[in-house]
């Protein structure tokens, strides 16, 4: 994928096959391909070939050149790759042996990891690494990484079998949500699960306010999947959609928490639920939260935040149209 980062050092950036001359001095050097798969080049020419072959453009390939700052000079590259076949993200990663043990690996590759975590789903980030390759072990123990199993990979062209050791990192799902300056936007789901003429809601521990149980949408996860995954992870329940009762978006002056004093802009999806079995129900969430049942007719007296959800339960509850809210007074 075409991108262009920066660290304090390094200027990280994609290649082409002009680079072909500063790329061979790592490709066409020994002691730099020593435990790597690909064959050692015998020439700049054939490496200009194999940067003609790559796809700049691949949006599943994080692999960046690694651009000294001080000098300007092309000294490595690295970065991580999807492999759908295996349904994780894998790092790989060169660099010329002079620069060899300045921390400049980890610089880098600290740096695409967490670009490609800011705009792509990261579930399970793996490396693997010759067991003799000590410098290699410690980049991915410094970048979190941590041994999964012993495994074997093959040099290209079938010369040699090397031993090795297979590191993984397991990263939470990233919320869709960021801040810049004052201001913070999250994106968020939740659900209106109904029983015995009540409604459930979260008692938060800020302010002792109540609202809607539900949670952020992770990237890459659709707003449905979320409110089920929220629901089961947050209450215990398995719940099933009815409809989509509101799209609601929200503007406050945060209150409290890591939010407090913040200028706030929530967007949120709400679903009206159905849930057979409430023998798992939870009393708290996993933040430590209760869990509460409302009678439907006090729900417009209580202390309910957004407003517009005591304001407007009756309408939202009875509705077969979506409700479109904008909510500003609390900005």
């Amino acid at each position: 994928m075409r991108v262009r980062l920066e660290t304090d050092r390094l200027i990280l950036r994609n290649v082409s096959p002009d680079d072909h001359e500063a790329c061979f001095k790592w490709c066409g050097d020994p002691d730099v391909n020593k435990y790597l798969i690909y064959n050692l080049y015998d020439n700049a020419d054939d490496v200009r070939t194999w940067l003609e072959s790559r796809n700049e453009d691949d949006p599943d390939n994080y692999d960046l050149g690694f651009v000294l700052k001080e000098s300007g000079e092309l000294i490595g590259m690295g970065g991580i790759v999807y492999s759908g076949k295996k349904g994780l993200w894998v790092l790989g990663y060169n660099l010329r042996k002079d620069m060899w043990g300045k921390g400049l690996v980890y610089e880098a590759m600290k740096a695409i990891i967490d670009h490609v975590r800011s705009i792509r789903p990261v579930n399970i980030l793996e490396g693997q690494f010759c067991k003799d390759n000590k410098q290699s072990k410690r980049v991915m123990e410094k970048l979190g990484m941590h041994y999964y199993a012993d495994s074997q990979y093959t040099k290209a062209d079938g010369s040699r079998v090397f031993e090795a050791q297979t590191y993984r990192i397991e990263y939470e799902a990233a919320d869709c949500a960021f801040s810049q300056e004052n201001n913070w936007f999250r994106y968020r789901t939740g659900g209106f699960i109904m029983h015995d003429n009540k409604l459930l809601f979260v008692k938060s521990n800020f302010g002792g306010y109540y609202y809607i149980l539900g949670g952020a949408v992770h990237l890459g996860e659709t707003s449905k999947d979320c409110i089920l995954r929220e629901v089961l992870e947050e209450a215990g329940i398995e719940a099933k959609i009815d409809h989509l009762a509101v799209v609601a978006e929200n503007f406050f002056k945060g209150k409290d928490g890591f939010v407090d004093g913040k200028d706030c802009h929530v967007l949120e999806f709400y679903y009206l639920l159905t849930v057979k079995d409430m023998s798992g129900l939870k009393t708290v969430t996993d933040d430590g939260e209760e869990l509460c049942w409302i009678d439907i007719d006090k729900v417009a007296a209580s202390d309910i935040k957004p407003s517009f959800v005591p304001e407007r339960i009756g309408e939202i509850l009875n509705s077969t149209s979506i409700l479109h809210i904008l909510e500003e007074r609390d900005r």
